[in-house]
């Protein structure tokens, strides 16, 4: 039996390739074994092999039968299902059609049958069924070798017997990472008698994204970032190519920032949910990047890497690997469009509502953000070393902020101030404010309550004023617009209508009540009442509640009729 030692000279892919090709190419009966890792590709590359020669019509035998053997138990069952599942070797390319192949195959289109007609209904052994078949002169894989119920001595001698009485070329597919002690020490005992030649399926990440994609530009981008992230499992690889077909038509017209940003997080998201590996950043940790930015570099008095337990420190190391990581691979800090593919890619779909308007807000201000100076280079710069660089910290981020407030997301503006704040730079932080207040057009950027934010690590200062700006730029709602709003939604009011609500006296709520009419009347009185009756109510909600109950009361004593029709609402007198 040969072990396969790669040469310097040529990769394992190209050995593997060549091997195969070899192993398709001669009707000598062989038996061969292409092992490897969870994931390495092993079943794919073998199936784009053979039909690579099955198309240039590089392969000996007429016939071929794949077999998992996951699950199977019985070695009656391997063999009935070795016989169904042999097929012309042209019909493994699609070459051949259903009926083509019944003629082609004459009597040997019974297996076909089985698997079309219900024949396995027959009572027939599996035994009978191959005496009277004859498999011989077949490629047969048996794929899944490591997951077997099957007796293992029994195995390989029914392997051997393929080989050397039926003269056929049998390769098995071993996940070796997998095997059960005692069956891979059976294996071991036998595979000197029955298994010519074996080969360790190791392909590097180039390798794997070669398997995967063909070498055209639309994927080069894909291949890139697989490389960088040295992805080597062809499943995961997978993966991201069925999800870049699904987001690529979302992405026609799009600047070139915007596509490049799209598909590269795609690879990075795929990659960390499906992993599980601790040397490499977790999926929420990316989506919470600017939560463990500050931790990893500040103790909760902002001093920059101060002494901690050392549980913490192994954490704070941890966490400083994947932020280098990550930083390699050219991201910093994650945004709405980054959250909503990281979504998409955990529920396995893309919401075309959410996931165009995300493209299309990053897409508007990718031009603009092209000439601007990065925030990325000033976090780049805070996060690249630990030498004393306070002030160029500081400068940077701020020339950075300054020239890009048309551009800068809010959370990353907070995010910015912050560490200002920190670092002691009160004044530059309060100056970037007013910037943002003076210069900034858009009013929605000025909406904290649609800020993609973590708790707790954005400016407060900032958040407070940007909120009031933002409820003095918006049209003032009259209170009859908040309470329908409130009851069509079901939610309480929002925090520039609270102060709406809390201003109005008993008398005006006993107004507007007797304004009402209809479903109106019942659905506004409720949204009102409502807007109080929480738990934790603060001083604006339980006025609102005061105000509104003193409303009903007073209506409810007009007239026997309005008590009745007041007492719904439960207030006590």
């Amino acid at each position: 039996m040969l072990d396969l030692a790669f040469s310097d000279g040529m990769t394992s892919l190209r050995v593997i390739e060549d091997q195969i090709n070899r192993f398709l190419a001669s009707n000598v009966p062989e038996v061969i074994v292409i092992r490897g890792s969870w994931g390495s590709g092993k079943t794919y590359a073998w199936n784009k092999f053979l039909k690579t020669a099955i198309c240039e019509k590089r392969v000996k035998l007429s016939y071929y039968s794949y077999v998992s053997l996951f699950g199977l138990d019985l070695l009656a069952d391997l063999k009935l299902a070795t016989l169904v599942k042999s097929e012309h070797i042209s019909s493994v390319a699609g070459k051949i059609s259903k009926l083509d192949r019944v003629k082609k195959l004459g009597k040997k289109s019974l297996p076909y049958l089985a698997d079309n007609a219900d024949f396995l209904r027959l009572k027939v052994s599996a035994n009978q069924m191959t005496d009277v078949l004859r498999i011989k002169e077949t490629i047969i894989c048996l794929d899944d070798f490591e997951r077997t119920q099957l007796d293992t001595q029994a195995l390989m001698g029914f392997i051997s017997e393929l080989k050397e009485e039926r003269r056929c070329k049998v390769v098995l597919i071993v996940n070796d990472e997998k095997f059960d002690c005692d069956a891979k020490k059976k294996y071991e005992t036998f595979r000197e008698k029955v298994v010519d030649r074996e080969f360790e399926f190791s392909p590097n990440p180039e390798e794997c994204t070669e398997i995967v994609f063909d070498n055209e530009d639309s994927n080069k981008l894909l291949m890139e970032k697989c490389h960088n992230l040295g992805i080597t499992n062809i499943r995961i690889i997978k993966k991201i190519q069925t999800l870049e077909s699904e987001i690529r038509p979302f992405l026609q017209n799009c600047e070139e920032e915007t596509v490049d940003k799209a598909l590269s997080d795609l690879v990075l998201f795929t990659y960390s949910l499906y992993i599980k590996s601790g040397d490499f950043p977790d999926h929420e940790f990316i989506l919470e990047m600017s939560e463990y930015d500050l931790q990893s570099y500040l103790d909760d008095d902002g001093n920059l890497l101060s002494d901690k337990s050392e549980q913490k420190n192994q954490q704070k190391a941890k966490w400083k690997r994947w932020l280098d990581m990550l930083a390699n691979y050219g991201y910093w800090a994650t945004d709405t469009l980054d959250s909503e593919i990281a979504q998409s890619v955990k529920r396995g779909y893309f919401c075309e509502e959410d996931i165009v308007r995300e493209i299309r807000n990053y897409d508007k201000g990718a031009e603009a953000r092209s000439q601007a100076i990065p925030v990325n280079e000033a976090w780049a710069l805070f996060h690249g070393s630990l030498e004393n660089n306070q002030d160029e910290i500081i400068e940077k981020m701020v020339e950075a902020c300054r020239a890009s407030i048309q551009t800068i997301e809010t959370s990353a503006l907070g995010e910015a101030i912050l560490i200002l704040r920190k670092l002691g730079a009160e004044i530059d932080a309060d100056e970037l404010i007013t910037l943002a207040i003076s210069e900034r057009g858009d009013k929605e950027f000025f909406n904290m309550s649609h800020c993609n934010h973590r708790s707790g690590h954005l400016d407060q200062k900032m958040w407070q004023e940007f909120q009031s700006f933002y409820a003095q730029s918006c049209r003032q709602k009259t209170p009859l617009e908040i309470l329908k709003r409130i009851a069509n939604e079901d939610s309480l009011a929002q925090l520039d209508e609270e102060p709406i609500l809390g201003s109005l006296s008993a008398d005006d709520f006993y107004s507007l009540f007797k304004s009402l009419r209809g479903d109106e009347l019942d659905a506004c009185i409720r949204a009102a009442l409502r807007c109080g009756m929480l738990e934790n109510a603060d001083d604006t909600q339980k006025r609102i509640l005061q105000h509104a109950s003193e409303a009903v009361k007073r209506i409810g004593s007009e007239s026997n009729l309005n008590k009745l029709r007041m007492d719904k609402f439960n207030i006590a007198d």
